[in-house]
């Protein structure tokens, strides 16, 4: 008798898949928040859905970044190439 994992993946095998959607993005991305309680920490910034990378492109206006450890802030203008993105 076969193990029940090589039962499995010959079944696997024999069946046909048809793909119904790719989507251009995971499922599980939440909608970005409006601009005004958008809080983004550094890990964050690092994986960015690709919507919300898209829309921070098309955003310019003032930001801050706030560096806990050693409390202090900086104060910056988003314009021009990728604007809010690029910065």
């Amino acid at each position: 008798m076969a193990k029940p994992y090589q039962s499995w993946w010959r079944w696997a095998k024999k069946g046909g898949f048809f793909v119904s959607a790719i989507d251009s993005e995971n499922r599980f991305v939440r909608d970005m928040p409006a601009w005004e309680e958008l809080v983004l920490n550094w890990h964050e910034l690092r994986s960015l859905p690709a919507s919300w990378q898209a829309r921070l492109a098309e955003w310019r206006g003032i930001y801050l970044i706030y560096d806990i450890d050693s409390r202090a802030g900086y104060v910056g203008s988003a314009y021009g190439s990728d604007n809010l993105l690029g910065r």
